[in-house]
């Protein structure tokens, strides 16, 4: 079962989203209607015993950045490997619960060109994450430093934890000035993709991604001398 520090890994990954920043920021590019994306598994190089030595034989050296700062919340830093670090039509982000030693991985960002074990890929819509899941989904209201994010352990079938690894996702509004009243969907309140103003403001994943375990036996002390700057 992912422990609490996963889950707030996930947390630190993105960057916050105030109405400011959203209509600032570059959003990844959802894949041509109607076409899903190549799933990736939970294994090999997205698996849970992935290291940077197996991004580096996978990818190639000359398409990965070893530890490199990453997206985060507040302006706090974060050390993760970068694949393809300058498309953002493939870029994936590698976090790891020891990012001294870049280790022990705890999320993978995934680009809009692949999707999750289960099918969530960036730019569907919370409709269609509902219907994969089997019923509504809960996520946090907008235009607050953890908005969006999508509470897939509530209920549904997309949470299994007994997978290597679970999905993780975060929604945005993409109607940049909705025509509505937004309040009841902003802020530290808790909304259902169900709530015909998720619609309205024209909800769809902005992030998606795979959260991992605690690595048994780690204390969450480094071990061993970091890697140097």
């Amino acid at each position: 079962m992912l422990t609490r520090l996963a889950i707030s890994t996930l947390i630190i990954s993105s960057l916050a989203l105030s109405p400011v920043a959203f209509a600032k920021t570059k959003d990844k590019s959802s894949p041509a209607p109607h076409t899903a994306p190549e799933r990736v598994q939970c294994e090999g190089v997205f698996g849970p015993d992935v290291t940077v030595d197996m991004i580096i034989s996978h990818f190639g050296a000359e398409n990965v950045e070893a530890r490199v700062e990453v997206d985060s919340v507040e302006g706090v830093p974060v050390f993760g490997t970068l694949v393809y670090g300058d498309d953002p039509d493939r870029k994936i982000a590698f976090q790891w619960f020891d990012e001294a030693n870049t280790r022990f991985v705890s999320y993978v960002d995934l680009p809009p060109t692949l999707a999750t074990p289960e099918g969530l890929y960036v730019g569907q819509t919370a409709a269609e994450v509902a219907a994969l899941n089997g019923e509504p989904v809960s996520f946090a209201g907008f235009w607050w430093d953890y908005g969006g994010y999508v509470f897939l352990h509530d209920g549904g079938k997309l949470w299994n934890t007994e997978a290597p690894c679970v999905p993780m996702i975060r929604f945005a509004p993409t109607v940049e000035e909705p025509d509505v009243d937004v309040t009841t969907i902003s802020g530290d309140v808790t909304v259902t993709s169900d709530d015909p103003l998720v619609a309205k403001v024209g909800v769809k994943v902005q992030t998606a991604g795979m959260g991992y375990q605690y690595p048994e036996g780690y204390d969450g002390f480094d071990e061993g001398e970091p890697v140097e700057e």
